[in-house]
C-alpha cells in the first residue's frame, strides 16, 4: 500500500499496464479504515467523497468471494481477529461445490465441498 497526499505533485505513476503500480481506489475515492492480517489478507472501507457512499472491500487469499462468503467473512470479523476482540480465532468460509480434477489421467473430475479456513 502507498499513501500520498492529495494535494502533491503524483510520487508514483499509477495506471493499468505491465509493471506500473495500479491504484484500486477511484477518482474520489479514499481509504477511511484498513486492517491487514499479513501478505494477501486486509480489508478496508473506502469512501466516496461525492456521493459519500461507503463500502467494505475484504481479499483473503485462498478464498473466494462470493455471495455466501462475503457474508461471513467481511471488514468487522477480520477487524476483531486481528485486534483479538473475539475468542473465535478462525473464519470458515462454506462454499458451494467445486469441479477438482481426479489425480490420475483418465479417472474424470468430481464435485466436491472446499472449506478453505483462515487464522491468525
Amino acid at each position: 500500500m502507498f499513501v500520498q497526499p492529495r494535494d502533491e505533485t503524483a510520487v508514483v505513476e499509477t495506471g493499468d499496464n505491465l509493471g506500473v503500480v495500479t491504484s484500486e481506489l477511484g477518482h474520489s475515492e479514499f481509504r477511511e479504515e484498513f486492517v491487514s492480517g499479513g501478505p494477501k489478507y486486509c480489508a478496508y472501507k473506502i469512501v466516496n467523497t461525492e456521493t459519500g457512499e461507503r463500502k467494505a472491500v475484504c481479499k483473503v487469499r485462498g478464498i473466494t468471494m462470493n455471495y455466501n462468503t462475503s457474508i461471513l467473512v467481511i471488514l468487522e470479523v477480520i477487524k476483531d481477529m486481528i485486534l483479538k476482540r473475539t475468542e473465535r480465532g478462525h473464519v470458515i468460509a462454506n462454499t458451494e461445490k467445486k469441479i477438482k480434477r481426479k489425480r490420475k489421467a483418465g479417472e474424470g473430475v468430481v464435485s466436491i465441498i472446499i472449506e478453505p479456513s483462515y487464522k491468525l
